[in-house]
């Protein structure tokens, strides 16, 4: 029993978080889908980039640079998507604080790479350890408008994205000197 504020609230059973996050994952796929080129374009402008697209160009010549520089990626990102996620394998680099069992961590976040090499530790600053994840991409858990956007606009990372909660078979975890632990189970992002 937790008192907050004057309330009692009660903490949920294990089985009741498992519940709860299979209820979540369902509420994020359920409006899943690939976006079009358009949606994609419109979103570089407004949101990505709009800083590289002066206000006293027509909107028309803005389409045509992003597309000059963009619709490959599109492309690309697409095909990558229909024709070899399933099945792909995938890495995820994070530093874990001291005293985690990395064989034993079970939220490994959502975002990992589909290439080894695109596995960097975003935003992993102070101490701990630096560890890879392996696992296998389950093209229903992918976020697919998330993914793409984020290969167009940054396809350096060469990123998948899950959806929050989503199951994940991981394989192995790869420490920083090297060695290789094996995990062979399920975790959640």
């Amino acid at each position: 029993m937790i008192r907050y504020r004057g309330r009692q609230y009660t903490a949920l059973k294990p089985d009741q978080k498992a519940k709860k996050r299979q209820y979540l994952l369902e509420q994020f796929r359920r409006e899943d889908r690939i976006p079009t080129w358009e949606e994609v374009r419109e979103y570089i402008l407004v949101e990505a980039f709009p800083d590289d697209y002066p206000e006293d160009i027509p909107d028309e010549e803005h389409y045509e640079m992003i597309a000059e520089q963009y619709e490959g990626e599109y492309d690309a990102s697409v095909d990558l998507l229909i024709q070899g996620m399933e099945g792909h394998d995938c890495w995820r680099a994070v530093k874990l604080p001291a005293g985690v069992d990395p064989t034993k961590h079970d939220d490994l976040g959502i975002y990992w790479s589909w290439e080894e090499t695109g596995a960097f530790p975003y935003n992993a600053a102070g101490d701990g350890a630096l560890v890879t994840y392996h696992a296998t991409i389950d093209w229903k858990y992918v976020n697919k408008e998330a993914t793409v956007i984020q290969n167009v606009t940054r396809s350096e990372e060469m990123e998948v994205r899950f959806y929050q909660h989503a199951p994940i078979f991981v394989y192995d975890v790869t420490l920083e000197d090297g060695t290789v632990l094996e995990i062979n189970d399920w975790r959640r992002c």
